[in-house]
């Protein structure tokens, strides 16, 4: 599903993609794994906004350490569509 398509959904419907979207990043390293879900928001508010109002993952380098493989963080990420208004 692309992001053009779920805008035109947004601006035709009047549908709040807030409500209906949900993103999950997992981090996964040995023995340890960190997961965030949220509801995306509008790329239009800016990373300061996410930031001012702590809405965003945010870890430390140390943190980062513990899951990254030879250097390298790998980060999945999926952003599904939630029924029922959950």
């Amino acid at each position: 599903m692309s992001m053009t398509w779920l805008s035109e959904l947004s601006s035709r419907s009047n549908v709040n993609l807030n409500n209906i979207l949900l993103s999950r990043l997992e981090l996964n390293g040995h023995r340890r794994r960190l997961i965030w879900e949220a509801t995306p928001h509008s790329i239009h508010d800016g990373v300061s906004s996410a930031i001012l109002n702590s809405d965003c993952l945010f870890f430390a380098t140390n943190t980062a350490k513990l899951f990254s493989e030879n250097g390298n963080l790998g980060i999945n990420v999926t952003i599904s569509m939630v029924c029922g208004g959950k």
